[in-house]
């Protein structure tokens, strides 16, 4: 699940970045390959396919994927340029396309998630009020306090993340 999780958490990432992919078609799911692909991630695949159906190879290759699109994203999170956002685009293709023929990744990103958060035992009204007070301390410089509400969250199995757009938290396991 963790694993499933991190991969989930790349495409929402890559979502937010350049957006939802237009079909299916736009996705690389339902793509052929013929062994002749351009791409070297594509071509290992399939050699991993092809060697007995070396799926644990095959989803190794995945990870180390995923976490190159993560690398990609980091670096260039300030000022992504077009051919960045034309290359992660790609790179998600590709990912959707071979996570087809295994019969993963099959669901929205969002909705993947939501569905993990929501199947925990963390009471999210009691979250989103220690994440308030969290800021009220930050907001009022009283960094002693702000520490130790993220203390508290961690104690209770939540992960809090300071974004542009606000904070935003997770089960830590997910």
């Amino acid at each position: 699940q963790s694993g499933l999780v991190k991969i989930y958490r790349t495409l929402q990432r890559l979502e937010a970045l350049i957006g939802r992919p237009e079909s299916n078609r736009d996705s690389g799911r339902g793509r052929v390959f013929t062994g002749e692909e351009e791409d070297e991630f594509v071509r290992q695949f399939v050699a991993f396919m092809d060697d007995d159906m070396n799926t644990a190879g095959a989803v190794g290759l995945i990870f180390e994927r995923v976490k190159e699109i993560n690398r990609l994203m980091d670096e260039g999170a300030d000022m992504p340029d077009g051919d960045l956002l034309k290359r992660l685009d790609n790179e998600r293709s590709n990912l959707l396309a071979v996570a087809d023929v295994l019969g993963i990744l099959q669901a929205d990103p969002d909705e993947f998630l939501d569905s993990i958060a929501s199947s925990s035992d963390i009471d999210v009204e009691e979250v989103e009020k220690l994440i308030k007070e969290r800021a009220d301390a930050r907001a009022g410089k009283d960094w002693a306090r702000a520490d130790a509400v993220r203390k508290t969250l961690q104690e209770i199995g939540v992960v809090i993340e300071d974004t542009p757009q606000g904070t935003k938290w997770r089960r830590a396991t997910a």
